[in-house]
């Protein structure tokens, strides 16, 4: 899904990606950060989202990349109360 694909080209540009809490989000940007693919500049922006992280790189995620940019958002997934 992070590669040019004709078959999702019709798709949004943007990956959200669900972790536990807030060591494995950072864990997990700092792993695509450091990827030789991910770190391809101009193809990809990677934010991180929790409630911990400055509000003005909070923000950044609403962003819309450029085209031909995916935007990844790894933020937190909170089980909803039973």
């Amino acid at each position: 899904i992070c590669t040019v694909n004709s078959l999702y080209s019709e798709f949004s540009s943007a990956i959200l990606v669900f972790m536990p809490g807030l060591g494995e989000i950072r864990r997990l940007h700092e792993i695509l950060m450091d990827h030789t693919f991910f770190s391809i500049e101009g193809l990809f922006e990677i934010y991180p989202l929790h409630s911990t992280i400055a509000s003005d790189q909070q923000t950044a995620v609403f962003n819309i990349p450029p085209p031909g940019v995916r935007k990844i958002v790894i933020g937190q997934y909170i089980q909803p109360y039973s």
